[in-house]
């Protein structure tokens, strides 16, 4: 499948790590209509990596996870 294309990993300023580092969430943009509210964006918002850093380890290891909610 082709995630990139339609897939977006977004910084979460909302939640940061210990050092201040913003996690990294993938959200999927088969499905953001514009009628959602600010909670349901939330709701929709995947972690997949506590920062840049550990995402760039997991991509690069193979293993980042490419499932959105939906």
């Amino acid at each position: 499948r082709d995630h990139w294309m339609r897939d977006a990993y977004c910084l979460d300023f909302n939640q940061r790590d210990s050092n201040g580092e913003p996690r990294i969430v993938i959200f999927s943009h088969e499905y953001l209509p514009e009628s959602l509210t600010r909670e349901e964006i939330h709701e929709m918002a995947k972690p997949v990596a506590n920062n840049f850093r550990h995402f760039l380890e997991i991509f690069a290891a193979g293993t980042l996870d490419e499932e959105c909610n939906y």
